[in-house]
């Protein structure tokens, strides 16, 4: 198989479109398929996935939630925040992605 990684924002709200699926002989723009504004080739994988040993817990090492996000704050490369939809019970952790990504951050 192909394994193929969401770009970051803005291209990331494609992702979830049907027209944007990885690979698809579907939309194009200039005569490219549109899949490839949203997502980048990562690389290809064989065999199975085998099962792995069940996780932990350390309570001793919880880094728990980062804030939620805020417009008024400059947030960098590696920086973390939350956003909790409306109508939704848990939010989402985003991270800055390193240059020149972390300038639309």
């Amino acid at each position: 198989g192909k394994i193929y990684q969401c770009k970051g924002w803005p291209a990331s709200g494609f992702c979830k479109l049907a027209e944007y699926k990885p690979a698809s002989d579907g939309s194009t723009h200039d005569g490219q398929p549109i899949w490839t504004n949203a997502w980048t080739y990562v690389g290809a994988c064989t065999g199975t996935n085998t099962p792995t040993s069940t996780p932990t817990f350390d309570p001793a090492n919880v880094e728990g939630c980062p804030e939620e996000y805020d417009s008024t704050i400059d947030y960098g490369e590696g920086d973390k925040m939350s956003i909790t939809a409306e109508g939704e019970t848990y939010g989402k952790i985003y991270q800055c992605k390193a240059w020149p990504a972390s300038g639309f951050c």
